[in-house]
């Protein structure tokens, strides 16, 4: 399971509730596009201040390494009164102001301040409210009591904010993942080869199996997901970085990811440089990386996300990537499912 846990301070400056509602039963289901967010937030401040700008820069700036940009939230900003019935569906919503602006939206804020107890005695940054209205849903307030304090705020804790936003998120795109089913069968040769759990959806076809080796793809109108799994005995000499995962995708892709154009294969491309870190999954070191791809002879490529491991319980170094072509519509939303898909996955 995805394992890779978020950690909010409870600190002064830096403190993060959840207030419960009632029964969730009764709520409606939430609605919404995976990384679609709902921005309460006053009209000129949006259009015209520096937190509006703020707000873009840090929650619509690109996604990373994707071949065209591409923003990595969809923000649909609403002043409060315009906040009805239809809109309190969504899943996440942000809610942005500062308190002495005297604004709707600080007031709505101020009003959902006094349901927590002793909120008046703490200072917070933020406060996340869990389904109010629908269900899953999360409500994310942002606010400082001057416009300096909140721009400040914003700028220090933007990566929590998103890490928030991306909790469920993620639930949503994996849901998003697996609608076509789980393949059991596909699931079960994973699982006896590699030794891991990794659900494959039943829209994902067979491509090539070998005894190290299996290549999955989603034919869809306009785009084609893919992931694979690839998996070598271990070296200890070998030091587990970003260069040993570019060594063995460029291997998968030379031998295996082929067209019928002659010669061509898929390659890293290193127009833009890969982007890597260090995560732990069960326990484990992994090395994640993001890059784009390309065919070594036509005018194809796309973006990939990669995950690399010494897996300690077969002594191997497996690499688990997901990589999209889709030429005419966007890849975002692909690269999120194909992401949360090998998050997902068990070491144990």
């Amino acid at each position: 399971m995805y394992k890779i846990l978020l950690f909010f301070c409870f600190i002064a400056i830096c403190t993060s509730c959840e207030t419960p509602t009632g029964n969730r039963s009764l709520l409606p289901n939430s609605a919404g596009e995976v990384d679609e967010v709902l921005l309460i937030m006053d009209e000129d401040q949006w259009q015209n201040g520096k937190i509006g700008e703020s707000v873009r820069n840090i929650f619509m700036r690109d996604f990373l390494l994707l071949p065209q940009p591409e923003p990595l939230l969809d923000l649909r900003q609403v002043i409060p009164r315009e906040f009805l019935s239809l809109l309190q569906k969504a899943s996440t919503i942000l809610v942005v102001g500062n308190l002495d602006s005297g604004t709707d939206t600080a007031d709505m804020i101020n009003a959902s301040l006094e349901k927590i107890p002793d909120s008046a005695e703490k200072r917070f940054f933020y406060f996340v409210r869990k389904d109010v209205w629908a269900s899953p849903q999360q409500v994310i307030y942002i606010f400082g009591n001057t416009e300096e304090e909140l721009l400040a705020n914003l700028d220090q804790y933007k990566e929590k904010i998103i890490q928030q936003i991306y909790e469920l998120e993620d639930q949503k795109a994996l849901r998003n993942a697996y609608a076509s089913g789980v393949s059991e069968g596909q699931s079960n040769f994973v699982s006896r080869t590699f030794d891991i759990k990794l659900d494959i959806p039943k829209s994902f076809v067979e491509v090539v199996k070998t005894d190290n080796f299996i290549w999955f793809r989603e034919d869809l109108l306009e785009d084609v997901s893919n992931l694979f799994i690839y998996a070598l005995p271990a070296d200890g000499t070998i030091p587990l970085d970003v260069k040993k995962g570019i060594a063995m995708r460029d291997s998968v892709g030379k031998n295996y990811v082929q067209s019928q154009t002659p010669n061509s294969y898929m390659k890293t491309t290193f127009a833009l440089e890969p982007v890597s870190k260090e995560l732990l999954l069960d326990g484990q070191k992994i090395i994640e990386t993001r890059g784009l791809w390309r065919m070594s002879e036509e005018f194809m490529g796309g973006p990939f996300i990669n995950y690399l491991v010494h897996h300690k319980k077969t002594n191997q170094l497996l690499l688990v990537e997901g990589f999209v072509y889709a030429p005419a519509s966007k890849k975002r939303k692909n690269m999120r499912r194909l992401e949360t898909m090998i998050k997902n996955m068990d070491l144990d």
